[in-house]
């Protein structure tokens, strides 16, 4: 199974969020999906020889993925907006790990 991390969870709305993401040994391949009702704008992803900036924009059931090298380091920076109907919901741990799973079996 992949190695999931949840991005971007503990930062407010429409804040400038930064995250790090060690990229295992085993791995060639980032994917960055949108699994709720929010909107998430990826301003820039750099780590090693991949540099990508702007114009990533996901709304639920989007995905972004991209070839990366084994041990780099990835920084991401973006924010979130959610969907006017869920402001306000919090996601439950069993029902976020319940997407999760539903995603990565649609996945493979």
């Amino acid at each position: 199974m992949p190695d999931v991390r949840w991005l971007m969870v503990d930062y407010g709305i429409l804040t400038r969020n930064k995250e790090t993401i060690h990229v295992p040994s085993y791995a060639n391949e980032i994917v960055i999906a949108e699994l709720e009702q929010e909107e998430t704008f990826i301003e820039e992803i750099r780590g090693g020889d991949f540099d990508a900036k702007g114009n990533i924009h996901l709304r639920q059931g989007d995905v972004f993925s991209a070839k990366v090298e084994p041990l780099t380091t990835l920084y991401i920076t973006g924010y979130y907006v959610p969907n006017t109907m869920s402001h306000g919901l919090v996601l439950d741990p069993w029902r976020r790990n319940e997407v999760i799973v539903r995603f990565l079996q649609t996945a493979s």
